[in-house]
């Protein structure tokens, strides 16, 4: 399961900053995130972590092996 390198490409550039999404390897070296990334994409999932700990940046790699899969996808997430 190898989701699409567009998710690791530079999501935006401005004068100071380059923001890259961590790749499927350095995602992969933490277990509960690969545990993540591997739940049947088929089914529902509800992710629970403290700030920082990559749960948007899984739910748009897990949208993307959604949508590499020819599936309709929407991502809609809260920030306060």
């Amino acid at each position: 399961m190898r989701c699409s390198t567009a998710l690791t490409e530079t999501l935006f550039n401005s004068e100071n900053t380059d923001v890259r999404l961590p790749t499927w390897s350095e995602i992969a070296s933490e277990p509960d995130q690969l545990n993540v990334l591997e739940y049947p994409l088929d089914r529902s999932l509800f992710v629970v972590g403290p700030p920082g700990s990559g749960k948007t940046v899984l739910a748009l790699h897990r949208a993307q092996m959604l949508a590499d899969r020819q599936r309709r996808v929407t991502l809609v997430t809260y920030n306060r």
